[in-house]
């Protein structure tokens, strides 16, 4: 598995996806919160598989922040 790692950042909602090295330099910072954890190899091929409308709900849905 080659997980990647998505933040967004607190205050300016911008998202960064990272791997594990770079994970653990910002993983604790008060400005980025962790939102998910994906295995990047398997999500590039599901969203190649996707519609543009379904593509574009899947990004909002990892974007957002899980409880």
């Amino acid at each position: 598995m080659n997980p990647a790692f998505i933040y967004k950042h607190t205050t300016n909602g911008s998202v960064r996806v990272v791997e594990m090295e770079n994970a653990r330099l910002i993983d604790g910072h008060p400005d980025w919160d962790h939102v998910a954890t994906v295995n990047s190899s398997a999500v590039l091929q599901y969203l190649i598989e996707l519609t543009s409308k379904e593509r574009d709900e899947y990004i909002e849905i990892l974007k957002k922040k899980h409880p």
